[in-house]
């Protein structure tokens, strides 16, 4: 390239540089000036309208960044403008002054950067908080700021901002571009992912990420059942003095129970020989936030006594209890296991030591019944649904109810047959095979869906005046027609349930109840003997539900229209025995749940009465000053913090280049697996999840270096260091000062996954991938080059690294599927910092009704293999409940070639270029991103 100086003679690039170089230094090939050349380039390309457009200098910071562009550095080195200018009045092409550029502009030319800082909060790598400084973030510009009201026009977005970008040339180049926007290929795992959507929504007009993030997730509605506690499987291996272990999980272990018959008459009488007055309902009263301290107080009996404050209960109904059903409080009814009518109550001898015997019982019991209390919301029609109060006469709509989707999900699962394998079988090949037949399916579940009426989400409107009506709609208030006369409600509650106050919500106790077994008992009980205690459990919550809880609500509103006087004479009926000084012994041989049961056996049941009179309930335990809590109606919920399958892990040793490690591959138990994991049986034959793990790969002072070399990528990218999508922070204000809670790192490329990014107009092209971040540090290469050489990933076959960093554990990342249109499989993941785990097919923000659990011990590397189940099937997500502090994850995939040549395309002749035509030094100039983000939210 050529350019012509001031005295109208031409010359080369090299002899620009060597002349106007300070000192006349041979530096021509500096890296300073080759960046400074390119932008200025650049920027003749460009119809500059607007005059005081210019340029940063950018430049490596150190040899480790040499290939990253980094902002708002000034070499120390030479006295270095932060800008130069080109303006309308000059020449074009205007004069290349190097010799004017490392001198001290004059004042009207000087970008000021009155640079402030501000408190951030940090998380180190030892999971200490500090406050660092940081450049002031700039307020996010709105439309009040632009002068702009109500929901205005694109153009007139565009002509309030002073330094539009020159979107009309966009546009133009976009169309000129020829660019693709579909990319479904014939890739096996695309078409896998395809077939797992649920058909309602692919008619959606919403670009495909957003499909894939709100489609549905593998259908895992729970109810009341059979569960255990599991010990925790962290070690926190050389950083057990920073961290603590994870918590244990709780896996709902009945989700592979058949349904029994003939037994609801038989589990009636044991209902009714239980927990209405034949026998001793003994149990414990503690508070408990969460599970979390029921988890400890199942797993380890020796310390039950003391969780329950040295305080056992008794009471001979269930209906007993109305007045303790409170928020934040666990409630555990026990009992052992008997050979004769499957549940057996204690039998006191009240000659004997009674605390002693009690104390035993609670310690040695291996099955219990626990209620965990929650203050929530709930609708009013839901929660008249749920108690059986709903007048079904003006409800007319005939729709989809979960019964009839799981029944269509299963029948479309149960009927694909196998496929064989040969030796010359391809994933391409197998599903190929599968094709015709899942097509058949689907069409099947097309046409059942078809007739029945499936509720479909309103259309968003777009003016104030429908948007008000819509509200005022689904805030509807009930009437007293609404609720069943004949439902046993009492007038208090009907009137409380209807009554208008503006809200269609209303605050509940809502009521987790679940049956709790020891995990060893339970692997070891028979078939038969699981399918009855599942059976039982729903017996129990039928009951409560359609028969108590409206009993109970009855009670509690009436107590809490009478006062104190009421439930104070009424207290008595539960007793109350301290249970302090008593010596726990150890533990009973307990027999194998083995037995065979027939409706028979639960026909003449024992009974027990008391002789003795005993001390009442504390008032403590009661809240005699906020009676409020009675208002609030009972609610069983259908959510679990739970999984449904306990995995089986396989280790095997394996050399991966010089170094021994642990391979841990994980498999489904062949009776109890996801309904939609049948089609991958050809390629998993062995119930294989698809996922396995390598564990101590790393040294321990590799993985130091590694955090070190992440703490260091933060500082950088909360100093504005890297290119402006590099580093995605998500912040939490306190009054003080803002904390990081979590960073997404991207080198490479970058994909679009927030709802705004996706409403961009070019979102579509290259499936949402963009090359506009900073290229991967020099120690991430390193690393990659280690991991090929001793084959750990393939040669050549990482493009892209992420990087999600969470600085202090408190926020996760929500359920999603890395989309195979991107990314091509295999997909590698590296823990650091501390133990973690990956949970596939939660459910809702909470992080509920799990499928299963793959743990991530510090230091492993993780891979879903390509066209598995874990990949293709089923949303994973990080819970926040599974780090106990900073915790990282460094994601290494490729995106597919077609994607990426798309991206590098956009990025150079559309993207860059309308950047380009933002650049300005007027004070109320609005970024290129915020322009971007601005245009999106008005087309979401």
């Amino acid at each position: 390239m050529r350019h012509m100086n001031k005295r109208g003679t031409t010359s080369s690039f090299s002899g620009l540089c060597q002349e106007h170089t300070p000192q006349h230094k041979p530096l021509a090939k500096s890296h300073i000036y080759y960046r400074l050349f390119l932008s200025y380039i650049d920027c003749l390309k460009l119809k500059l309208q607007q005059k005081g457009t210019f340029i940063q200098i950018v430049y490596p910071t150190k040899s480790s960044d040499e290939e990253t562009i980094v902002k708002k550095r000034i070499l120390n080195a030479f006295n270095v403008n932060p800008t130069f200018w080109i303006t309308s009045k000059q020449d074009v092409p205007p004069t290349l002054d190097f010799e004017n550029l490392f001198k001290t502009p004059i004042p009207e030319q000087v970008v000021r950067h009155n640079e402030t800082f501000e408190k951030l909060e940090v998380v180190t790598n030892t999971n200490q908080k500090i406050l660092i400084d940081v450049p002031s973030r700039p307020a996010a510009y709105t439309l009040e700021k632009l002068n702009l009201q109500g929901k205005p026009t694109l153009e007139q977005l565009f002509q309030a901002i002073p330094n539009c970008m020159d979107y009309k040339e966009r546009d133009k180049h976009f169309k000129q571009g020829g660019y693709k926007l579909n990319y479904q290929s014939g890739y096996a795992p695309v078409e896998i992912q395809n077939r797992h959507k649920d058909p309602e929504d692919y008619t959606k007009k919403q670009h495909f990420i957003r499909q894939k993030q709100t489609q549905a997730n593998l259908n895992l509605k729970r109810t009341c059942g059979v569960s255990y506690v599991k010990k925790s499987e962290s070690e926190q291996k050389d950083v057990n003095h920073i961290f603590k272990k994870l918590p244990p999980l709780v896996y709902q272990c009945s989700s592979g129970c058949q349904p029994i018959a003939g037994y609801d008459e038989a589990f009636d009488n044991l209902f009714h020989n239980l927990l209405n007055g034949k026998n001793l309902i003994v149990f414990t009263l503690f508070n408990s936030q969460d599970e979390s301290v029921l988890r400890e107080y199942l797993l380890y009996p020796h310390l039950r006594n003391k969780i329950s404050r040295e305080r056992v209960m008794m009471t001979r109904k269930f209906l007993n209890l109305w007045m303790i059903f409170q928020d934040a409080l666990c409630l555990v009814i026990h009992y052992k296991y008997d050979e004769n009518q499957l549940l057996r109550p204690i039998q006191l001898n009240e000659q004997d030591d009674i605390k002693q015997q009690l104390v035993e019982f609670i310690c040695e019991s291996e099955i219990s019944i626990c209620l965990l209390f929650k203050k929530s919301v709930s609708g009013r029609k839901a929660f008249l649904k749920s108690v059986g109060l709903w007048n079904e006469g003006n409800d007319n709509s005939s729709v989809c109810t979960e019964t009839q989707r799981e029944d269509i999900q299963t029948k479309f699962i149960i009927s694909v047959p196998k496929v064989p394998i040969n030796s010359n079988s391809t994933p391409q090949s197998l599903y190929q095979e599968f094709t015709h037949i899942i097509q058949q399916q689907e069409n099947y579940v097309l046409e059942t869906r078809s007739q029945i009426q499936v509720p479909q989400p309103q259309q968003q409107t777009n003016t104030n005046n429908e948007k008000q009506t819509k509200k005022k709609k689904r805030a509807k208030i009930l009437s007293s027609t609404d609720v069943r006369k004949d439902g046993g409600a009492s007038e208090q509650l009907i009137n409380h349930l209807i009554k208008e106050d503006g809200n269609h919500n209303i605050n509940t106790c809502s009521i987790r109840m679940e049956m709790y077994v020891k995990e060893d008992k339970w692997k070891s009980a028979s078939d038969h003997n699981k399918d009855l205690l599942n059976a039982f459990i729903k017996r129990v919550e039928h009951h409560v539900t359609n028969s108590y809880l409206i009993k109970m609500m009855n009670k509690r509103f009436k107590a809490n229209e009478k006062g104190q006087d009421y439930i104070l004479r009424r207290s008595n009926k539960i007793y109350e025995i301290l249970t302090d000084n008593v010596q726990i012994k150890q533990n009973k041989k307990s027999i194998n749940w083995t037995s065979t049961f027939t409706p028979e056996n639960f026909t003449n049941l024992s009974a027990f009465k008391l002789s003795k009179k005993y001390q009442p309930i504390s008032l403590d335990i009661i809240k005699m000053k906020e009676l409020s809590f009675l208002k609030q109606p009972l609610y069983c919920i259908t959510t679990r913090d739970s999984f449904a399958f306990d995995l089986i892990t396989k280790v095997t040793k394996v050399k991966l280049g010089d170094r021994l490690v642990d391979r841990l591959d994980f498999f489904f138990e062949p009776n109890n697996c996801p309904c939609n994991f049948k089609p991958f049986l050809p390629m998993f034959p062995e119930y294989q999840v698809g996922a396995h793990a390598y564990v101590g790969y790393f040294t321990n002072e590799e993985l130091l270096q590694m955090e070190k070399d992440i703490y260091e990528m933060e500082l950088k990218g909360f100093d504005g260091h890297y290119l402006p999508m590099t580093a995605q922070i998500s912040h939490a204000q306190s009054n003080h000062h803002s904390s990081v809670r979590r960073t997404k790192f991207f080198f490479g490329y970058r994909y679009m996954w927030t709802k705004c990014q996706l409403a961009e107009p070019h979102s579509m092209v290259a499936a949402g991938v963009r090359r506009d971040v900073s290229a991967p540090p020099l120690w991430m290469r390193n690393l990659i080059t280690k991991l090929e050489n001793d084959n750990v990933v393939p040669k050549k076959f990482i493009n892209s690294i992420a990087c999600n960093v969470y600085h202090d554990g408190k926020e996760g990342l929500a359920q999603h599927f890395d989309d195979a249109v991107r990314f091509k499989q295999p997909i590698f993941t590296i823990r650091v910092f501390s133990d973690c785990r990956l949970s596939f097919g939660s459910q809702f923000y909470g992080f509920c009704n799990g499928a299963f659990a793959v743990p991530l011990p510090r230091g492993c590397i993780l891979c879903m293999e390509e066209g598995s189940y874990a990949a293709n099937a089923i949303k994973h997500c990080v819970r926040p409940c599974d780090m106990t502090g900073k915790s990282a994850a460094l994601i290494l995939r490729q995106m597919h070639e077609q994607v990426t040549q798309e991206a590098i395309k956009y990025d150079e002749f559309v993207d860059l270029p309308c950047h380009m035509s933002t650049l300005s030094v007027d004070e109320n100039a609005v970024p290129f991103g915020e322009q971007k983000r601005l245009e999106a939210e008005l087309l979401s």
